[in-house]
């Protein structure tokens, strides 16, 4: 989970008052107040900032305007969200490129910051929404700079250009969007060599790249772990470029407290587009203000797992008709239950969990499923296509200690297995029991094709059982 110190201690001081509405009192009040305030400004928000959140605050927890009857508890937990709602949202839209144009985006931040790599993301996230992204190297002054973003695009596959034996940023610039501007490329990424607020000439060099390509968005890559210098630092980038939104590094860090970058977000009056949260090209998430303070809450942030649950599925192989026929007349084999396995495995369930307000959960689901692959491993060609072999079959004890002892795995993992498997299709049957198996196989194509449901799973299928085992 992403600034897990100060969600932690937010959520502390929420735990502090008490759910009972009848024992609320302004003390319990003046209480959360002081500690939320020095939460923030441990955190490295601008003491302005969270001293002016601490005033609203007040304003809003006047128990004597309320009704008789409120629920004070929920009215604070309210009031305090949509107070740090209004402290990371200045009201203004984040800019994203869409398909039938092109957009030219230019990335500027400190050195360090974490820019190349932000880019490598940023034009991944854009690909898998079928978007046709191109990076280009203006950095012509960090050794290594080019090679380094060479290899980032080829990693997630995408076109680069770069011109070692050109020493003027601008014109690569120039040269590398008129190039991708015929290839019909629809989103151009570019980045610059990072500086710091003194390197005068880096910013003469960045504004005169800015007022050449004239890209419709500046893009500011803060470090989340960087502290007060933080906010006279945008100002100067705001000042060159205009900056239209930014994105917080490295907010998965330990030292990454994370109110700096937000401090400076506020003083350059742009939204945050998105938080880096590793080094994957998937650990870039999109900020979404609302979801993200309640997640710091401890409140589940529903939206934005529905849209990670379905960028992990965008790119999975589509079931077949045999597959869809099986499924819909409760045959489903381990051989289907392997395909779901290997989609499933793509998924940064930590990232679900953090997304629930859960932490300390890095490793809960992805072992796991690589357990279970490695078990159906195990299995025979004729077990795969023949589940009942090991459900009920009188040879079923012998195959299981067959399967377990050439996984390497357990007996009762290898059980476990099997729990997962019967609760899956026990789900499947349920979905299509009493309903036309045509119509239903019908249905179910139309929700592959429509995106809104998991490949090979009925849209209304429930995954609790299948969640609990996996964190088992």
């Amino acid at each position: 989970m992403v600034l897990e110190g100060l969600a932690q201690k937010l959520q502390g001081a929420l735990a502090n008052v008490s759910r009972n509405s009848l024992t609320i009192n302004q003390a319990a009040v003046n209480q959360l107040l002081k500690d939320v305030t020095n939460t923030l400004v441990e955190a490295d928000v601008d003491f302005k900032l969270a001293l002016q959140l601490r005033k609203n605050l007040i304003k809003k927890l006047d128990f004597s305007k309320m009704a008789p009857g409120a629920n004070k508890y929920i009215a604070i937990q309210r009031a305090l969200h949509d107070e740090l709602c209004n402290l990371l949202d200045p009201g203004v839209p984040a800019f994203k490129p869409s398909r039938g144009k092109t957009s030219v985006v230019m990335f500027v931040g400190l050195q360090g910051a974490g820019k190349t790599t932000t880019i490598m993301k940023y034009a991944a996230h854009y690909k898998r929404k079928g978007l046709r992204p191109a990076v280009i190297c203006c950095d012509t002054f960090r050794a290594g700079a080019y090679d380094q973003l060479l290899m980032n695009a080829s990693r997630v596959e995408v076109p680069f250009y770069g011109d070692k034996n050109e020493k003027n940023p601008v014109q690569i610039a120039l040269d590398g969007v008129e190039l991708f501007k015929e290839q019909g490329m629809s989103l151009i990424i570019v980045d610059t060599s990072g500086r710091s607020k003194q390197a005068t000439e880096l910013f003469e060099e960045m504004r005169e790249i800015h007022d050449t390509i004239n890209p419709d968005c500046s893009v500011l890559v803060m470090d989340g772990a960087m502290g007060q210098t933080a906010r006279e630092h945008a100002a100067a980038f705001s000042d060159c470029v205009g900056v239209g939104g930014c994105i917080l590094t490295k907010l998965d860090h330990r030292e990454a407290k994370g109110g700096a970058a937000i401090s400076a977000v506020a003083e350059t009056d742009s939204p945050i587009m998105f938080l880096g949260t590793g080094e994957s090209e998937y650990d870039l998430d999109e900020f979404e203000p609302r979801g993200f303070a309640g997640s710091l809450l401890g409140m589940a942030d529903i939206p934005r797992v529905i849209d990670l649950v379905k960028d992990s599925f965008q790119n999975t192989e589509q079931p077949t008709k045999d597959e869809i026929r099986r499924i819909t007349t409760g045959q489903f084999t381990f051989r289907d239950f392997q395909k779901q396995m290997e989609n499933v495995q793509d998924m940064p369930i930590n990232k679900v969990m953090g997304m629930f307000g859960i932490s300390g959960m890095e490793n809960m689901g992805q072992e796991k499923i690589r357990h279970m692959m490695v078990i159906i491993d195990s299995l025979t060609e004729v077990e795969l296509d023949r589940p009942e072999l090991l459900l009920s079959h009188k040879s079923r004890k012998t195959r299981i200690e067959r399967i377990s002892r050439g996984s390497g795995r357990p007996l009762v993992e290898v059980n476990q297995l099997f729990d997962v498997f019967k609760n899956l299709k026990k789900g499947m049957m349920a979905a299509t029991g009493a309903r036309n198996q045509r119509g239903m196989a019908q249905q179910l194509q139309r929700v592959m094709s429509s995106g809104r449901g998991m490949p090979g799973m009925p849209a209304n299928f429930d995954m609790n059982a299948i969640m609990k085992s996996l964190s088992g």
